[in-house]
């Protein structure tokens, strides 16, 4: 596997408007296309041009469940974005009547998992950390605020999670003690705290990183991970989704529900929603990343 692969698994895992992207994508109605389909990779990154600057932007979509008249909302989420990202996300999410989000949480009656006991994810959290000061960017948990009383964790336990791993024998790419060690290294080569005092460094690294966190997804898909992905991916979709199920059982119809999960999760989302019958009424981007275009060098310089 190509380094640039392995960074932008780093950031998808553990990492919106309507159809045309506009605003409305959370508004009471859209204008649904017909046979419109899921665009598949909910990464997308835009070259900046003479036109103006580029962007690596998120993807959402919209769905519609006739028998309930629930408007679902699938909102993928990069874990490291500007703070006006996060901002544009939750007054989209503060709109709905229920949000259903991503966590990795303790087990019932177990304590909150320490950070040795997740060390199979922490090296992973760790890169992304250092990446997002290099990046002169936010941290999600830091840009999105859930303390709601609509919002509910709605994942896998920890110590579930472990066992599934333990039982396919699989594990996390950064399991391997020797991708562990590469990647020590390049955090302790790496200062971020001064990468982002050079803003035309900052905007380097994010040209380089948009387009592998982009093909960051379709890597993740593939049969090198397809253990991995059944637990990380289908195994904690399949807990939202039935977290999901309940609510709608239980409670009145017509209301407007989220699921804010990392981009890598959307594909799989994608397949549930249609085989449980769901209506796709679109899809929405958000500009997660700002990215401007390399400054060329005036003649003679």
């Amino acid at each position: 596997m190509q380094a640039k692969q392995i960074i932008g698994l780093l950031f998808l895992s553990v990492l919106p408007g309507c159809a045309s992207g506009h605003d409305d994508f959370f508004a009471a109605s859209v204008t649904v296309e017909p046979d419109a389909e899921p665009p598949g990779n909910y990464i997308r990154y835009e070259d900046p041009s003479d036109a103006g600057p580029g962007a690596l932007l998120s993807g959402s979509t919209r769905w519609y469940d006739q028998a309930s008249e629930t408007t679902l909302f699938v909102v993928g989420v990069l874990h490291i974005g500007e703070l006006e990202y996060y901002q544009e996300l939750q007054t989209g999410l503060d709109s709905c009547d229920l949000v259903l989000f991503e966590g990795v949480r303790p087990g019932d009656g177990d304590a909150v998992p320490s950070e040795d006991q997740l060390a199979s994810m922490d090296l992973l959290m760790r890169m992304q950390l250092a990446m997002k000061d290099a990046l002169d960017l936010t941290f999600q948990k830091d840009g999105i605020d859930y303390d709601r009383d609509f919002w509910r964790n709605a994942d896998m336990d920890f110590a579930s999670m472990q066992a599934r791993m333990k039982e396919l024998g699989t594990g996390l790419p950064t399991d391997n003690p020797l991708l562990r060690n590469l990647l020590d290294g390049v955090l302790r080569l790496l200062d971020p705290t001064q990468v982002r005092k050079h803003p035309t460094i900052v905007q380097r690294l994010r040209r380089t990183m948009g387009p592998t966190l982009q093909m960051a997804n379709e890597v993740m898909q593939g049969p090198a991970f397809a253990k991995m992905g059944q637990v990380i991916i289908t195994e904690r979709n399949a807990v939202v989704l039935e977290m999901l199920a309940e609510e709608i059982a239980g409670g009145p119809g017509g209301r407007r529900i989220a699921l804010f999960y990392g981009a890598g999760h959307l594909p799989d989302f994608d397949q549930k929603l249609e085989e449980l019958g769901w209506t796709y009424q679109g899809e929405g981007w958000h500009r997660a990343w700002s990215i401007e275009a390399e400054k060329r060098r005036k003649s003679g310089q």
